[in-house]
């Protein structure tokens, strides 16, 4: 039994609120990943690779731990890689 009801009911629709805003904030940064990925496929279909590494660096470096849903499946057949032992063979993506 909670010492102070009345303080762990606050705390829990303080956290629920927290939560929503979360989720809102993660679906924001989902869509802009999104649009920014497209963004890179039609500077790399220019010529601009570089401008692209430069992109995916900085996004990188101001969002730690947040990957574009093209990162995650090269790091799945990287990781996938290894567990079956494959020395050979890339995985550098074919997608762009």
């Amino acid at each position: 039994m909670p010492v102070n009801p009345a303080a762990v009911q606050a705390a829990w629709t303080a956290a629920k609120a927290h939560l929503a805003t979360l989720q809102a904030n993660l679906a924001t940064v989902q869509a802009n990943l999104a649009t920014l990925e497209a963004d890179c496929d039609t500077l790399y279909s220019q010529g601009a690779g570089d401008v692209v590494d430069w992109l995916r660096t900085n996004a990188k470096t101001d969002s730690p731990g947040i990957s574009t849903p093209r990162e995650r499946r090269r790091e799945h057949r990287a990781a996938s890689a290894l567990r079956l032992g494959s020395t050979t063979g890339s995985t550098r993506s074919v997608e762009r």
